[in-house]
C-alpha cells in the first residue's frame, strides 16, 4: 500500500518519541548535564513547588519540570534513564520538522557521551476521530458480542511487526470532555516498541527512530477502509 505523506485534519493528539538508555554518569546527574549540554536549544520550565511543614522550618520541593524548545512546539521530559519528545501546540508540526528537532537534541546527547547504551526506542502516536464510529471506518472486522456500533467499546492487540513490538488499543465513541463539553471520540494509538541493547556508537538512534516511525504510519494506514481514508485528503 502507498503511504500517505499527510492527511487533513491529522487527528494527531499526541506524537510521543521515547529514547531509553543507560546513562554514563550517576542517573541522578542526567538532568543536569542535559540542561547544560542542549541550554542552546531548549528552555526549562519548573514544575510546581510543594511546601512541606515540619517544626521550625518549611521545606520546598520541586516537583518536576520539564523542557520546551524556543518556538514552544515541542516538549521533552527527561529522568535518569529516558528522554521523551512530545509535541505541545495544538497542530502537529509535520514528522519533518519534528524529527529535526529530535534529531538535534539526540546529536548533542551523543556529542557529550550521555548515552552509555541504548535500550529501548519507543514511538507512539494517539489520533482522535470526533463524533466518528471508528469499528466501522476500518478494514478490519472488530466485533464485540451483545454491543453495537455505537457502544463505547476498547479494543487491544500487542503483536510483532517485522522488528518491532507493537500495542494497539482502538476505542469506539468514548465520552471525551473538551474545552467545549463533553463530545463522543474515537482513539486510535499505535505505539511500536524498538529494543536496542547497543552501546551508543554502534547503533543510529536517527535511523531506529524512523523506521519506527514509518512503522507506525504502514499500521495506521493499513488499518484504514479506503473510502474512509479518501475522505481524508490523503496526500503523497
Amino acid at each position: 500500500m502507498k503511504i500517505p505523506k499527510k492527511i487533513t485534519p491529522d487527528n494527531i493528539k499526541e506524537a510521543i518519541v521515547q529514547v531509553k538508555f543507560e546513562p554514563s554518569c550517576a542517573p541522578e546527574l542526567v538532568l543536569g548535564i542535559f540542561n547544560r549540554i542542549c541550554s542552546d536549544l531548549l528552555e526549562f520550565v519548573s514544575g510546581k513547588v510543594v511546601k512541606e511543614e515540619k517544626p521550625s522550618i518549611i521545606i520546598e520541593n520541586n516537583e518536576g519540570g520539564f523542557f520546551i524548545d524556543k518556538s514552544s512546539l515541542f516538549k521533552i521530559d527527561v529522568n535518569g534513564n529516558s528522554i521523551t519528545f512530545n509535541t505541545q501546540s495544538d497542530s502537529y508540526p509535520g514528522w519533518n520538522e519534528y524529527f529535526d528537532f529530535i534529531e538535534s537534541i539526540i546529536n548533542k546527547c551523543v556529542e557529550n557521551s550521555l548515552f552509555l547504551k541504548i535500550e529501548r526506542i519507543g514511538v507512539r502516536y494517539i489520533s482522535h476521530f470526533d463524533d466518528i464510529t471508528i469499528f466501522d471506518k476500518l478494514k478490519v472486522d472488530i466485533s464485540v458480542p451483545f454491543t453495537s456500533i455505537n457502544d463505547s467499546t476498547q479494543f487491544r492487540s500487542e503483536f510483532k511487526y517485522k522488528d518491532h513490538r507493537v500495542i494497539l488499543t482502538i476505542l469506539n465513541y468514548i465520552t471525551n470532555k473538551s474545552k467545549e463539553g463533553e463530545i463522543k471520540t474515537s482513539v486510535i494509538d499505535i505505539d511500536v516498541i524498538k529494543q536496542v541493547d547497543s552501546n551508543s556508537y554502534s547503533c543510529n538512534i536517527s535511523e531506529c527512530i524512523e523506521a519506527s516511525h514509518f512503522a507506525q504510519k504502514e499500521i495506521f494506514f493499513n488499518l484504514l477502509s479506503e473510502d474512509f481514508l479518501e475522505g481524508l485528503k490523503p496526500e503523497y
